[in-house]
């Protein structure tokens, strides 16, 4: 166990224990992986957004795993959202299917960031509709047809 670890973990100020965090986000080993693993499950939403944070960082399958599990079960929007934001830097199938559970959330905001992270995961531009991105990973076809430019409907009415 390393001494950062320790300071994490026992540290009173979330604060401090957020601050290290970041720092082992910046650092890629299975001592640091370790400890970002304990700061995601920590008593402090602050702690665990920075965990998010440096899951992201990351951008590994083991932080694609642990910021899964944030963005679905924290009890806290802000952790829940700062771990949807970070999953848009995982390019893993995993991080897909817990996007699209994000998109089932009851917050707007984590539907709006599970679809910017969408976008950046899949890099398919559909749109910001829910809807569209909820068929799209169904395998389902659009609930909303396109329309077409201004210009080629304003064509279309008048040629």
């Amino acid at each position: 166990m390393c001494s950062s670890d320790l300071l994490i973990r026992d540290d009173d100020n979330p604060l401090i224990r957020a601050a290290g965090v970041r720092v082992l986000g910046e650092i890629a080993s299975p001592a640091s992986l370790a400890a970002i693993q304990g700061a995601a499950v920590d008593r402090d939403p602050l702690v665990r957004m920075a965990a998010s944070e440096a899951f992201g960082r990351r951008g590994d399958f083991e932080a694609a795993a642990g910021l899964s599990i944030l963005a679905a079960d924290d009890e806290n929007a802000e952790v829940r959202l700062t771990a949807v934001t970070a999953l848009g830097n995982c390019p893993e199938q995993q991080v897909v299917q817990a996007l699209a559970l994000a998109l089932d959330d009851s917050n707007p905001a984590i539907q709006n960031r599970a679809v910017q992270s969408l976008k950046a995961t899949t890099g398919h531009q559909l749109g910001d509709n829910i809807a569209v991105w909820r068929a799209y990973l169904h395998g389902e076809p659009s609930p909303i047809q396109p329309t077409g430019s201004f210009a080629e409907r304003f064509r279309r009415m008048f040629y």
